[in-house]
């Protein structure tokens, strides 16, 4: 029981316009970070005892790898995802235009 208590505890992610950043770990701490414009894919699953309850997992996609947000609300799942394809979207059309 204190194991899902120490990772919460120990698990952070930032969202914003210019990166997703996850940091997890207790003992060694894991950060990974990911450049907006470097996502190729944006991603959410639920597995079996995820959809037991209500929750989904973001996974963002790049040539080089990937991260992933877990252990989300479905409705916050779904506003991290829509934020991020809206932010990709924004290069692509800036990038389209010069």
């Amino acid at each position: 029981m204190i194991r899902p208590i120490l990772f919460y505890d120990h698990y952070a992610y930032i969202v914003n316009s210019e990166k997703v950043d996850v940091r997890r770990g207790i003992f060694t701490i894991t950060t990974t970070m990911v450049p907006i414009e470097r996502i190729h894919q944006i991603e959410i699953k639920k597995g079996p005892i995820n959809n037991l309850f209500g929750l989904s997992n973001v996974y963002v996609i790049t040539a080089g790898g990937a991260a992933s947000i877990e252990y989300l609300k479905q409705d916050v799942a779904e506003e991290i995802a829509d934020e991020l394809n809206n932010v990709v979207n924004k290069i692509i059309r800036s990038r389209d235009n010069q």
